[in-house]
């Protein structure tokens, strides 16, 4: 049967944290947050902590003691090169016992104008990579930053490829399988309260998409998950489109 998670620890709403990016994506980011803590119970002596990584790249910054609003303009993120798929934390810390006390986990970055990144927009991201030893032209990498469909950088830009029948029809569909069945295994806890988590956010995903409610019985999970598939190939036509692209 499938494990579920619950701690003590509080959750930070994300919607009371704002991190926001200066500039360009594509540079070295520097950002502003805004962390709003007065509708929580943490101690005053507790400390508030920044973290962003992005695969083994990890920097943290104290952004001092807790207060109802802490706000911080212009941080350097030093040791990243751009912004692109920085997993963003805060989390509230007692630094003598080192227990954690609340949490914001899995944020997004918003671009100058406060709009959610468009790099960070989407469930399933999508990067263009060299495959090569690897034998197949996508694969999916589980990342600290969620899933992110990579696709063989010599069919060209990740851009285009993601608007080819071929993608559409064979990719997609592919994908969307293997991460359900990854999220939905039994060796993965989740916490079905938790939607900050990449695997709820899944769930309700294919839920809304019309696979139905989810029930954690093995068989009725496989079917669950082939009934979600089903219903995205069929929402964004991908069978008539390949049928008609490739008989003419």
């Amino acid at each position: 049967m499938r494990k579920f998670n619950y701690t003590g620890r509080e959750r930070i709403r994300q919607r009371h944290v704002s991190i926001r990016l200066q500039g360009e994506p594509e540079v070295p980011p520097i950002i502003d947050v805004d962390i709003n803590l007065e509708s929580y119970d943490f101690p005053a002596g507790a400390h508030v902590v920044l973290e962003a990584q992005r695969k083994t790249r990890f920097v943290r910054k104290d952004l001092g003691t807790v207060k109802s609003h802490i706000r911080r303009y212009h941080l350097p993120l030093s040791g990243f090169d751009d912004a692109m798929q920085l997993v963003l934390r805060i989390k509230v810390v007692d630094l003598t016992t080192g227990k954690l006390l609340g949490i914001a986990d899995r944020l997004s970055l918003q671009d100058k104008d406060g709009k959610t990144d468009k790099n960070q927009a989407s469930i399933l991201p999508v990067a263009s990579a060299d495959l090569s030893g690897t034998g197949v032209l996508w694969r999916i990498d589980y990342s600290d930053a969620g899933p992110i469909l990579q696709v063989e950088r010599e069919l060209g830009p990740h851009d285009t490829v993601t608007r080819t029948t071929f993608f559409k029809a064979f990719i997609l569909p592919a994908a969307m399988q293997e991460i359900l069945r990854f999220y939905l295994s039994d060796e993965m806890p989740v916490d079905l309260n938790n939607t900050d988590d990449f695997a709820v956010r899944w769930i309700i995903f294919a839920e809304k998409i019309g696979a139905g409610p989810l029930n954690l019985n093995e068989e009725d999970r496989e079917e669950w998950i082939e009934r979600a598939v089903r219903n995205l190939a069929r929402q964004i036509n991908a069978r008539e489109t390949a049928i008609k692209e490739f008989s003419s």
